[in-house]
């Protein structure tokens, strides 16, 4: 190659030479943060993952593999870990949600990692809005944001509550079908849901 290029003037190589850098440079990071991601996440420390967010810190994807992993590690540990976890999962995808701002499903990553990790109802309150306003009829969120929704039901407001509840009879119905096995297992602690969602969702757990 060196003798290739050396045929060409000295302001034409440089373009083919900062072109194979670059190429090299992502190769090394997506390469980095694919390998990592697949490792167990029994151990907070991730070598390749941790090295793919030091030389990309501005590639989402990579954000995101990384703070995936810490999440699915912080969801194995005590109380006190998973909140100090989840803080950095939290941090991971709002740096990702900077370079990707309209992308709802980063929102929906830090929703969940604000419920992990205990956040106020004010934060919650205002993630919801969010997705509300990004995603009304972006359905490939629907299981998951339904599913945390449920679960941070008394930190919603009630005009959250009936979103959820008109997202849930809208839904498909595999995502309907679960939402009601979770409303089915949620109502014995929380049995307010019976008046609060449609009682076409509920009527099944709330007849006892």
């Amino acid at each position: 190659m060196k003798q290739s290029l050396g045929r060409f003037p000295y302001w034409l190589q440089l373009p083919v030479l900062l072109f194979c850098a670059l190429s090299i440079y992502l190769f090394l990071a997506f390469s980095a943060a694919a390998a990592g991601s697949k490792f167990s996440a029994d151990s907070r420390e991730n070598l390749l993952l941790d090295f793919a967010v030091a030389i990309a810190p501005w590639s989402p994807d990579v954000l995101v593999d990384k703070a995936e992993y810490l999440r699915a590690y912080a969801v194995t540990q005590p109380p006190a870990v998973r909140e100090e976890v989840m803080s950095d999962v939290l941090s991971l995808m709002e740096s990702a949600i900077r370079y990707r701002p309209l992308w709802p499903y980063y929102h929906l990553g830090a929703l969940d990692a604000e419920y992990l990790s205990n956040q106020g109802e004010d934060v919650i309150q205002s993630r919801l809005d969010t997705l509300m306003t990004l995603a009304p009829n972006e359905r490939g969120i629907d299981r998951n944001l339904i599913e945390l929704s449920l679960l941070a039901w008394p930190l919603l407001r009630t005009d959250q509550r009936q979103w959820v509840g008109q997202r849930v009879l809208s839904a498909s119905k595999p995502t309907r079908k679960y939402a009601q096995t979770l409303i089915e297992q949620l109502v014995p602690e929380r049995p307010s849901l019976c008046g609060q969602l449609p009682w076409s969702l509920v009527k099944s757990a709330c007849r006892n």
